[in-house]
């Protein structure tokens, strides 16, 4: 998937240790839900195997929806009053992987319940749940809720015996005053992401400790709402978000999609500097004589050792050449190697995945016939971290004898 080279906003929330950066989101789609009745999105959860959104409404006492994730359109709806017949749900979850799941619903006035998709009551999950702002599944499925009694007193994450609704473990946030307005686990590393009032970005946290690890821009969203849900398709790929009320759009639910790869070096000259002086695009390998800015590598599919469907992509190298793409386990970083009219930015154990004769600039690996980048490369079961980039001929008399160069380099975190 195309790389936006995304700059992190600064995080007003965070504490004064730097934090690294998290995700990669880009915008996708947006999902028009204006004509289901809804004041603004309370919270939302994905529901697996079809690939279906629930929507609980804001601010209101209402019916929870269920919408085409991919258009918005109204497939049906539930009336939640068996958890509480006063009070709206704010925070819903549903469990990861199972047809028909129920739906976990907890509302204003601290109610919580466990409901058929046709709003019969389950499980009554007590009454002890006030302040309750979010909730989701973890990878393992235990229930998680956020908790914040006011706004400005800091936020407590809850894991929730589902049986009987007692917390069994309590998780104050560290470094911030501010309320969670919803968490989202992501599927493919079961990392915790809490959204917080007013925030623009996602915050990464600690389980054990309550500790910020790293905080993720939400590209396009102004972040001044006060609620709101999130949560990721069942692959990790996308990422769905809506909030009020806000600035932003109560009828809308942006859909972003996820980058699994992250460039790690490239030939802009903001860390080694090209041999010959050739420095290319951001993000791009040194410049060729072609002059198209450098190589690019970028990704598209999904790193999953299982269902492993990643395609290595370079364009920007000269119209017919050939093109060999290759892997490492380490990687210098910033301090890449000067390497024909390029920098290596891929070391340690390297592979040689392919190589392929370029259209009109552009190559990939795998094509129809070859073996998967997974495979080829001997990623373990278990996944496991990866260095990508792609050498180059350009025979043309430009910058050193030796006539080859090479993208940018990319780090890729493979799932099992």
């Amino acid at each position: 998937m195309l790389r936006s080279m995304l700059t992190l906003a600064a995080c007003a929330l965070c504490s004064s240790s730097a934090l690294t950066q998290g995700l990669v989101l880009t915008p996708h789609a947006q999902l028009d839900i204006s004509g289901h009745g809804l004041s603004g999105v309370g919270d939302l959860a994905f529901e697996l195997p079809l690939g279906r959104l629930w929507i609980a409404p804001w601010g209101t006492f209402g019916p929870i929806v269920e919408v085409n994730a991919s258009t918005g359109a109204l497939l049906s709806s539930v009336d939640p009053s068996a958890i509480s017949p006063t009070s709206g749900v704010t925070a819903l979850a549903i469990p990861f992987g199972i047809t028909s799941p129920h739906l976990f619903g907890f509302t204003v006035n601290g109610h919580g319940g466990r409901i058929t998709q046709s709003g019969v009551l389950v499980t009554n999950l007590g009454s002890g749940h006030f302040g309750t702002t979010g909730a989701d599944f973890d990878p393992a499925g235990n229930l998680w809720t956020t908790h914040g009694s006011t706004s400005g007193g800091g936020t407590t994450l809850r894991r929730i015996d589902t049986s009987t609704g007692a917390v069994l473990q309590s998780v104050v946030v560290q470094g911030t005053t501010l309320r969670a307005r919803d968490l989202a686990f992501d599927p493919t590393s079961g990392r915790c992401y809490v959204w917080f009032e007013g925030a623009n970005h996602l915050v990464e946290v600690n389980l054990t400790t309550g500790a910020q690890v790293s905080t993720t821009l939400i590209p396009g969203l102004q972040g001044g709402g006060t609620s709101g849900g999130l949560d990721f398709s069942g692959n990790g790929e996308l990422l769905y978000a809506a909030e009020a009320p806000g600035p932003e759009l109560v009828d809308v639910v942006h859909v972003f999609r996820r980058d699994f790869d992250e460039t790690i070096c490239d030939g802009s000259g903001s860390g080694a500097t090209c041999p010959c002086g050739n420095a290319g695009l951001v993000g791009r390998g040194c410049e060729n004589s072609f002059a198209t800015g450098g190589a690019l590598l970028d990704t598209t599919g999904f790193p999953d050792v299982s269902t492993d469907t990643l395609t290595l992509v370079c364009s920007g190298m000269p119209p017919n050449t050939s093109c060999l793409f290759f892997q490492g386990t380490t990687t210098p970083e910033s301090l890449p190697t000067p390497f024909g009219d390029g920098l290596r930015c891929v070391t340690g154990i390297v592979t040689r995945l392919g190589t392929k004769s370029t259209t009109a600039g552009a190559a990939s690996y795998p094509a129809a016939g070859d073996v998967s980048v997974s495979v080829r490369g001997g990623i373990p079961a278990v996944g496991a971290t990866r260095f990508y980039q792609a050498w180059y001929r350009n025979a043309a008399p430009f910058c050193t004898p030796s006539g080859f160069n090479l993208s940018n380099g990319l780090r890729v975190r493979w799932h099992p």
